[in-house]
């Protein structure tokens, strides 16, 4: 106890019981950002596990197999625009099931002149009519896989380190060992003399593949969420001399989704839907999807304050923003009520501070303190490339308006704890030299009485020895 380690073991403890301290930027500014979305939140499937009985041959053929019958079809998909533009020409749909191996995914494409050309493996596929797969296992909506294909069973796959928005950064090709794809034509390829009817898709996406994206259980724990969309890009083609050709770059593709973007940009992945993975036999019984909006919430505040600091670096010709005061941002970025009418999110979301990050710029934060659960809260950061993460605060505390976290009893506890116990140390160590100052000194003393003569003996021998 009278080592120098202890006293660092108890200065230790005592940080770590210490409140995270807690910046509630004052807002100056007269103007107020205000925080609002003008689209609902994204669609949501289940996939259930093949039991026991069940399998899936992937080699496109999925009618009349068993394992795909029994489970449902996605909505027909969408302009990735949505509501903002007119349905689809022809209809696309997938479903979706899984083992302990592989993410199944069967797609329906309609199609009355199905046509495809591009037969190198990887390269890019969306130049032809396709089917686009975009995957973010472990929810962090930042790095995530890309998978393309044609009817010809053509692929291309790769990996989005982040976002194209933020100075992208991309492995292509990137091989997805393990992975199986079939595609099976209800018509004929390149023919435009008949009409065709569609196109099926099959793939299987090895987790030994998605685990190292995932970060988190893989393959997935019943009731696990990932975040997923799917694209189809469909081109217009006319007829010469027996052979289609793609209009002029005039006229742009059409890009059709599961889930919709409401920006024709797939490559923002805090708005791609959610896949939800159910364990339960579907032919007994049905999973509901469970929308959980406190995450999808946490990641729109934390998108929008991004997208505030973007603009704000454009206005001031490079400048980050150091306060939520200079973004306009305080709490009444989101009161819903008049004047403001912002978007409404789940309570116990707040404000939290902007530090300056020299290597990502800067790191925005906000708290979520769940107020319907004893769970503790949580910081929830985004940086310059648009990466989110969380941290967890020790000790569950109060804000206080001028900002600062006030402190906790366990904080009090600690100082008094640490206080009594480096009096009680310190009264014992001068209690203990005085103690051993007093032995010494009769040690000494025997010693003396004890060893003199031994030492004249001594001296004799050694006056002895030198003569």
């Amino acid at each position: 106890l009278l080592s120098p380690s202890f006293h660092v073991v108890l200065l230790v403890l005592l940080f770590q019981c210490a409140p995270t301290t807690i910046h509630c930027s004052s807002i100056s500014s007269d103007t107020v950002r205000v925080f609002q979305i003008g689209y609902p939140p994204p669609l949501g499937y289940v996939a259930y596990r093949l039991q026991p009985d069940e399998t899936v041959v992937v080699d496109g053929i999925i009618e009349n197999e068993k394992a795909w019958e029994v489970v449902p079809w996605t909505p027909k998909f969408v302009d990735i625009q949505g509501s903002l533009r007119p349905n689809p020409r022809f209809e696309t749909k997938v479903k979706m099931r899984y083992d302990d191996k592989f993410l199944y995914i069967a797609g329906y494409l309609q199609e009355p002149n199905i046509t495809a050309s591009i037969t190198q493996e990887n390269a890019v596929i969306f130049y032809d009519n396709d089917f686009e797969i975009f995957i973010n296992p472990s929810g962090d909506v930042h790095s995530y896989n890309e998978f393309e294909m044609n009817a010809l069973n053509t692929t291309w796959t790769l990996i989005i380190v982040n976002p194209y928005r933020d100075n992208y950064n991309i492995i292509d090709p990137y091989p997805f060992d393990g992975m199986v794809t079939g595609v099976s034509i209800n018509g004929t390829l390149n023919n435009p003399n008949d009409t065709d009817c569609c196109w099926y898709t099959e793939v299987a996406l090895p987790f030994n593949m998605l685990r190292q994206f995932a970060n988190r259980p893989c393959p997935p724990e019943d009731r696990d969420q990932w975040r997923i969309n799917f694209s189809r890009v469909e081109w217009q083609y006319y007829v010469i001399n027996g052979t289609y050709v793609k209009y002029p770059d005039t006229v742009p593709e059409d890009n059709w989704v599961w889930s919709p973007q409401w920006v024709i940009d797939m490559h923002m992945p805090e708005r791609w839907g959610f896949l939800q993975f159910s364990e339960i036999d579907p032919r007994v019984n049905s999973t509901l999807f469970e929308y959980d909006p406190v995450p999808y919430d946490i990641q729109q505040v934390l998108y929008w304050i991004y997208m505030a600091q973007k603009e704000y670096y454009h206005d001031t010709n490079g400048t980050t923003a150091t306060s939520y005061s200079q973004l306009g941002i305080s709490a009444s970025s989101f009161d819903v009520s008049s004047p403001y009418n912002a978007t409404a999110i789940v309570a116990g979301i707040t404000l939290n501070e902007i530090i300056i990050d020299e290597v990502f710029g800067y790191d925005a934060s906000i708290i979520y303190n769940p107020v319907s659960s004893s769970s503790p809260a949580v910081v929830w950061h985004i940086r310059n490339d648009s990466y989110q993460w969380s941290t967890p605060i020790i000790i569950k505390q109060e804000q206080i308006p001028n900002g600062n976290a006030s402190p906790s009893l366990g904080y009090f506890i600690a100082v008094c704890v640490y206080g009594g116990l480096t009096t009680i140390i310190l009264f014992g160590v001068v209690v203990h030299r005085c103690i051993m100052t007093r032995n010494k000194k009769q040690q000494r003393t025997a010693a003396n009485v004890d060893e003199r003569t031994g030492l004249i003996i001594q001296h004799h021998h050694d006056d002895e020895g030198k003569n």
